[in-house]
Formats: C-alpha cells, structure tokens, sequence
C-alpha cells in the first residue's frame, strides 16, 4: 500500500511541475505580437517600379505601409506622406540602397494616385512598417514616435558626395539621439551637407 501511493504521489508531483503548452503558446504569440508592434524602418527607391529595401520580415503581399519623403537639407521642397500596398516580392535585392539582409518588395501605391502630389520621381522614401505609430508632418519636419515614449522622433536627409543619408533622431536631429541610418546610392555627384554627426558610427 505504502508503494502504490508512493507511485501515486510521484505522478502527481511530476504533473505538477510540468509546464503547461497552453502558457508556452500565449507567451510566443505575445512576443510575436510584441515585435510586430515595434515600428520597423525601411527605404524605398524607384527600380522599374517602386523597391523597398525592409528589415520587417513580417510584412506580406497586400500589407499596407506608410511612406514619407524627408526634405533635404537647404532644400524647400515639401515632404510628401501616403500609403503604399506591398504587391510583390523581389527576387534578388533593392539596388543601391537597404542593409545586407533586409527583404526586397514592390510596392504600389495604395490610393492608386500619379500625379505631382510632391512624391519625388526616384526616393528616397523612408517606409515605417510593424504597427508603427502615424508619421507625423509638423513644423520640426517629418516624425514618427519610434520609441513609444511619448515625443516625435525627428527624421533627416543630407547629401554626401555621392548619395543620401537618411537618420532619425529622438529630438531635435543633430543633438538627440541617433535611433536609425541608411544610405542611399544615386550614383552622381552631389555638393555634401551632411555633418559627422549623420554617418558617424
């Protein structure tokens, strides 16, 4: 008798202490659901069509970004904001801009407009994907609550001698904190406005 509840407790005590599947699943689905809400940067750029060139893994054919371009520095230009659709998949990667790894998408524009509404004819655009916050247009210049705390987070774009750099700064540009860079390659030479503080590592 002594053995048979012997048995029995060590059964129970084993069930116990067995992790429950279900508490296993709901933790993965909620870190799953915690990175698709951190807003994810990429950079879009005219290639037989618009490419992006996107960290965001999760993205799918006929998920909607949003897209902005970012003013030059010492240029007037408007910034243009609109919405795209990814309508495809690229087989190889964007040329001359995006990270080694990032994913290669066609886009499309969402609101099916072609006209002047101050979308440039080749990019670069920044693409904010992942549940991100609205980008913003404001007096400070183009915005996105990158960090969730609460303030705008500051996009910039300055030429090099032969490209773009394209940043994001939490504050004002040049005196917050850097959160993101990418470059954009045009491929012809441009007179730089960029400061050491926009490309230094």
């Amino acid at each position: 008798m002594r053995l048979i509840a012997g048995v029995l407790f060590t059964l129970i005590a084993a069930g116990a202490c067995k992790p429950d599947r279900r508490d296993d699943a709901a933790a993965q689905e909620e870190s799953a659901n915690a990175r698709q809400a951190k807003p994810v940067i990429g950079v879009a750029g005219m290639a037989d069509g618009w490419c992006l060139a996107t960290p965001d893994s999760a993205l799918q054919i006929g998920d909607t970004v949003q897209a902005a371009s970012i003013p030059l520095v010492g240029s007037a230009r408007a910034s243009f904001r609109g919405a795209f659709i990814v309508v495809g998949q690229e087989s190889g990667s964007c040329p001359e801009w995006g990270e080694f790894g990032d994913m290669a998408l066609r886009l499309e524009r969402a609101d099916g407009e072609t006209g002047d509404d101050g979308l440039p004819d080749s990019g670069p655009l920044v693409v904010v994907s992942g549940g991100a916050p609205l980008v913003a247009l404001g007096p400070t210049g183009v915005s996105v609550d990158f960090d969730q705390d609460g303030a705008p987070d500051v996009f910039r774009a300055c030429t090099s001698r032969e490209g773009i750099h394209l940043t994001l700064w939490s504050g004002r540009p040049l005196v917050g904190e850097r959160l993101w860079h990418s470059y954009f390659f045009l491929g012809y030479d441009v007179h730089p406005t960029c400061e050491e503080a926009d490309f230094d590592m």
